[in-house]
C-alpha cells in the first residue's frame, strides 16, 4: 500500500490510488496552482482591458513624461547621435557575421 502511493507520486499518475480512492497530494497541488494561475491571468487581463479602454487612468501622466523626454533630448542632442552610432555599429557587426 505505501509502495503503491510512492509509485503514484513518483510517476505523477493522475489516477486515484486503488486502495484509498484518493488522488495523490502532488496532483492536488498542481491542480490548485493551475487554477490560481488561471485566476491571476483573468484579473491581469481585465486590468489590461480597463487601461486600454481608458476606464482606469494611467499610473503616470503621459503628457508630463513626453514633455520631460522632449526637453531632455533638446538639451542633450548627443544622446541621439550616440544611439544612431550604436545602431550602425550593431548593423555592421551583424553584416560581417553573415
Amino acid at each position: 500500500m505505501v509502495a503503491d502511493a510512492r509509485k503514484d507520486l513518483a510517476s505523477g499518475s493522475p489516477k486515484p490510488n486503488a486502495n484509498t480512492g484518493k488522488q495523490s497530494p502532488g496532483l492536488r497541488a498542481l491542480v490548485f496552482a493551475s487554477f490560481a494561475l488561471a485566476g491571476l491571468s483573468v484579473v491581469l487581463s481585465a486590468l489590461a482591458l480597463l487601461f486600454a479602454a481608458g476606464i482606469l487612468p494611467p499610473l503616470r501622466g503621459t503628457d508630463d513624461l513626453e514633455h520631460q523626454l522632449r526637453a531632455y533630448l533638446l538639451n542633450n542632442p548627443g544622446v541621439i547621435v550616440e544611439s544612431v552610432n550604436g545602431m550602425e555599429l550593431r548593423r555592421q557587426v551583424a553584416a560581417t557575421a553573415r
